[in-house]
């Protein structure tokens, strides 16, 4: 299992998975990628003008019994020309500097959507990826993404959508308003990165969302230190106060296994389950953590 973790590291943007690095900015890419996506980034527009995004589905499994609970849609997109792939942090980084993260955000939550229709054995939540910032009427912003759910035959009951922490959250009072409008059509609702980046406690009880994930970064440091630690159990404590599930992520050790079972966390995530891919597996029984337990 270590040989696996340690190889997923050193994956590049152009395999099935890819690897962390592809859902940070760009700059965390090999030169090459980088010269391009700070450079010459018109190809995205072909890129979603033709199509040539596609979703890879990370597991989400029970923290104490292994059980798939559901799986996170991670975008993707093919480069027109050359054929390399380029994770989110790149995509992302390229979409708004060329003012397309509206167009990108939707398109995305469209490509997530066909696609699970596609694997049919695929079942439980579906956590699907938005950007507060580009949506300025959850009605008519949201619309296309109610319509492909009900093209594609996905209740709404299956979605999860999570805010993405990739840029300052908007003003309280506008992402209220959207989570709200998920939530009148059954949609279910999670804050990202919580412990990183813009995330704090206060958007717990300002939001209520129904799931909130705990960086991984932070569950890193709680492995080595005391405050970290303190960090991760007051976040937990106050999800649970509020009938929040808690979702930990990057999980990669069975140490943060451990780790995450005792702070009490509802479900985990990470390469210490496998890597996203087109068609995710629906049983961990080969992999020793939880065996005897039939997942699916």
């Amino acid at each position: 299992m270590n040989t696996t973790i340690d190889q997923s590291r050193t994956v590049c943007a152009a395999s099935e998975g890819g690897c962390r690095k592809c859902e940070m900015p760009a700059q965390n890419h090999s030169s090459g990628q980088t010269q391009e996506l700070h450079g010459d980034i018109q190809w995205l527009r072909k890129a979603l003008a033709d199509d040539w995004l596609f979703s890879l589905f990370h597991s989400i499994v029970h923290a104490d019994t292994g059980q798939v609970f559901g799986h996170e849609a991670l975008i993707r997109a093919r480069h027109p020309h050359t054929g390399e792939v380029y994770g989110a942090g790149a995509i992302i980084d390229a979409a708004n500097r060329l003012e397309l993260h509206h167009i990108l955000d939707q398109l995305a939550r469209k490509t997530a959507l066909r696609q699970t229709a596609a694997h049919s054995a695929m079942q439980g939540r579906l956590f699907i990826n938005f950007m507060p910032n580009t949506i300025y009427d959850p009605e008519i912003c949201l619309r296309t993404t109610m319509e492909a759910a009900q093209e594609n035959a996905v209740p709404l009951s299956r979605l999860v959508f999570e805010v993405v922490e990739t840029e300052q959250i908007p003003s309280m009072k506008k992402l209220k308003r959207i989570l709200e409008y998920y939530r009148t059509h059954g949609v279910g609702t999670a804050v990202d990165d919580m412990g990183a980046g813009y995330s704090s406690l206060k958007y717990l009880t300002a939001l209520q969302p129904d799931f909130v994930k705990i960086d991984r970064d932070l569950v890193v440091r709680a492995e080595l230190e005391k405050e970290a630690r303190k960090q991760m159990d007051l976040i937990v404590s106050q999800a649970k106060s509020l009938g929040i599930a808690v979702i930990a992520e990057g999980i990669e050790t069975l140490g943060q296994l451990h780790l995450c079972r005792e702070a009490g966390t509802d479900f985990v995530q990470g390469y210490l389950f496998g890597l996203p891919a087109n068609s995710p597996a629906l049983s961990l029984d080969e992999l020793g953590i939880f065996p005897g337990v039939a997942c699916g």
